[in-house]
């Protein structure tokens, strides 16, 4: 554990855990694999292109920041600062997003499979054109007011999490999972009126 220290980022030594660190901005395209992040500071907002193999990033601050282009692998992101994130275009797998405040968050254009969200907020979040492989699972979000616009929502569950309204195309509903009050607000969206 290394803890409290300023670390060129490029000097990051994969199966390391780090603590109260603070990374300085790297040049490079960054591959990262095995790696504890832990209330860690970045003094880059542009992560664009990076790949994240096996990592955890717990109590990390990464709100309007760029991951344009990026892969996640088996890792887990926790008690992070998600807000007005960047995620479009990613390729992510098995990969879970929990405690964390995500709202504005940008996932379009990417392709999630076998994720989990839970715990989290994602008030307005981008999932446009998404393809969910093996569905997504949440649990305890609130995804009011995100939009799923053309993203096939087969094997989604929204069942334990909550939301108002979604900004969502009919054709792309069939196999989402919701639970009955859910499926009330689904069909007051297209205009029917439930007595």
């Amino acid at each position: 554990m290394i803890e409290n220290k300023r670390i060129e980022f490029d000097n990051v030594i994969e199966g390391e855990s780090y603590r109260s660190c603070t990374f300085s901005f790297s040049k490079n395209t960054l591959r990262i694999s095995d790696v504890i992040f832990d209330n860690c500071l970045f003094d880059q907002a542009d992560f664009s292109n990076s790949e994240w193999l096996d990592c955890e990033l717990k109590r990390c601050d990464f709100s309007n920041n760029h991951f344009e282009n990026s892969v996640f692998y088996r890792t887990k992101i926790k008690h992070c600062n998600l807000v007005g994130a960047d995620f479009s275009n990613n390729l992510w797998k098995d990969t879970t997003i929990s405690e964390s405040r995500a709202d504005y968050i940008n996932f379009s254009g990417s392709k999630l499979t076998k994720c989990r969200i839970e715990n989290s907020s994602l008030i307005e979040a981008y999932f446009q054109e998404v393809v969910f492989n093996g569905g997504l699972n949440t649990n305890d979000c609130d995804f009011n007011k995100s939009n799923f616009w053309n993203s096939k929502l087969k094997k989604v569950n929204l069942a334990n999490s909550n939301f108002e309204v979604l900004d969502v195309n009919p054709t792309d509903l069939k196999g989402l999972i919701i639970n009955q009050y859910q499926a009330v607000k689904i069909v007051q969206l297209f205009g029917v009126t439930v007595e």
